[in-house]
């Protein structure tokens, strides 16, 4: 038997162990449908996105043992249901944090210490590459097969179909796909409390080459997002300018962000604090003043349609451009 934490100080100690999982798994037959797994499971990733997403807002508002269960139960999906081994450390490494924020720095090791080892590591990357480097062979040839056509009809556009990029290794079922689990675990290990740089800095590097393989912006710009508080932490102020910056015009010019609405308007709000934060920093204060103008403006234009109830137009960015194109 195995009994559920209660207090706050509990749910710091309580995870996942493995005589727990292992005990879910011998279940008898007519009482497996009611353990968590891949095929019980049907609406996972939604509920992982849900869970990511209240652990933050939870700590945005300081309520960070109001968190601890959320972690923990991400921690527990993410070893019984989902089995993707760079899920399971993105939320222990979120767990840990937690922990490391409430002063709990043994239940931050435990953490850590029971799930895979942050960092891409050789195997890791192995798994995920096989179809990334075939897309690059495809993308390649796709290059050149377009400059000879380009070349022999320099009046027209190529208008040919895009190649399917889509599934395979890279992606679990269900929308669960690693190059966006790796800028996750990017920013967690770039936090304040863990600065584990190096190990961003790897999570970032394979998570670029997915992006550019399978094209896909807005994970492109979340990157640059990542790679800015990097280079911030590092003392880089005017290259931290330049990522956000990049960020923003992914935004505002990928046809797949549709002008913007890939980022909510709390997302431009915080790039351009940001953005106002590292060019302080880099002693540019009429340039950071400016954006940080501008960015009032824009999103205070934006305010009605940011409240609407229309799903279709909440959250808006609003006119994103204005932000970026001057800064």
């Amino acid at each position: 038997y195995f009994e559920t934490p209660h207090t706050a100080a509990e749910w710091s100690r309580w995870i996942p162990s493995p005589a727990f999982l292992r005990a879910l798994a011998s279940l008898p037959d007519e009482l497996q449908p009611l353990a968590p797994s891949a095929a019980t499971f049907v609406k996972m990733p939604v509920t992982m996105h849900h869970l990511a997403a209240l652990c933050d807002a939870l700590c945005d508002q300081g309520c960070h043992v109001q968190a601890l269960p959320v972690t923990a139960m991400g921690q527990f999906i993410s070893r019984a249901a989902v089995q993707l081994p760079p899920l399971v450390s993105l939320w222990a490494a979120k767990s840990a944090v937690v922990r490391l924020i409430l002063g709990d720095t043994l239940g931050a090791k435990a953490c850590l210490a029971n799930a895979p080892s942050l960092g891409v590591g050789e195997e890791e990357a192995s798994t995920y590459l096989d179809e990334v480097e075939l897309a690059e062979q495809q993308l390649a040839e796709e290059m050149k097969q377009l400059a000879k056509e380009r070349r022999r009809r320099k009046d027209k556009d190529d208008k040919g179909g895009q190649p399917n990029r889509e599934g395979g290794a890279w992606s679990m079922p269900g929308q669960f796909k690693v190059r966006e689990v790796w800028v996750d675990l990017a920013k967690v290990c770039a936090s304040d409390e863990l600065g584990l740089l190096r190990p961003a800095l790897d999570y970032l590097h394979y998570a670029k080459r997915h992006n550019a393989a399978f094209d896909d912006h807005p994970n492109a710009a979340r990157c640059e997002l990542v790679a800015a508080h990097i280079h911030a932490a590092q003392g880089n102020a005017s290259e931290a300018a330049q990522s956000v910056l990049r960020a923003q015009r992914i935004w505002s010019v990928s046809p797949q962000c549709a002008g913007g609405r890939c980022a909510t308007a709390a997302d431009w709000a915080d790039s351009c604090r940001a953005l106002y934060s590292f060019l302080m920093d880099k002693g540019d204060s009429a340039e950071a003043e400016r954006v940080l103008q501008e960015a009032y403006q824009t999103l205070a234009q934006r305010l009605a349609v940011a409240s609407s109830s229309d799903p279709a137009d909440r959250e808006t960015s609003g006119e994103p451009e204005r932000v970026a194109a001057g800064a």
